[in-house]
């Protein structure tokens, strides 16, 4: 008896499985991301902010976005931005611009590490899923186009 309340204390005292890497997870569509994310120790920002400014087509495989994220109730440490696109990660960077016209119209502390710029291959059509993670454990969504 004693050997069998052994194993079911150790079953039920055993630590969680770490979170999985965002990064590593099949995301096709906006609406895998909330799955995925709390399966990374993630959770949606009410209070990050971001968007693609641009969203062009660079040459016939590759397309270039543009744009910026910001935590008003973070640092100045740079956010990843992540692209999926058909379930696999694509394009992954992270902020590194300076933006003082940001840090202004969004009453920011600081105006480095706000902008970001990737290229990836995208046939026309095909529509990437662009989120930002944040410091704070947090990710925010960036509503794209289909690919031009």
């Amino acid at each position: 008896m004693l050997c069998g309340s052994f194993f079911i204390t150790l079953w039920l005292t055993e630590p969680e499985a770490p979170p999985q890497r965002l990064e590593d997870q099949r995301i096709s569509h906006y609406n895998d991301l909330p799955t995925a994310a709390q399966n990374a120790g993630l959770r949606y920002s009410e209070q990050m902010k971001g968007n693609v400014d641009v969203f062009s087509r660079i040459n016939e495989g590759e397309v270039k976005v543009d744009g910026w994220i910001a935590d008003p109730l973070g640092d100045s440490t740079p956010s990843k931005v992540l692209v999926f696109l058909n379930g696999s990660l694509v394009a992954s960077g992270q902020t590194s611009g300076e933006s003082p016209v940001l840090m202004n119209a969004l009453h920011l502390s600081h105006s480095e590490n706000l902008v970001f710029s990737l290229a990836f291959n995208c046939r026309p059509g095909d529509k990437p899923v662009v989120l930002g993670v944040g410091g704070r454990k947090q990710y925010i969504l960036m509503q794209t186009k289909e690919c031009p």
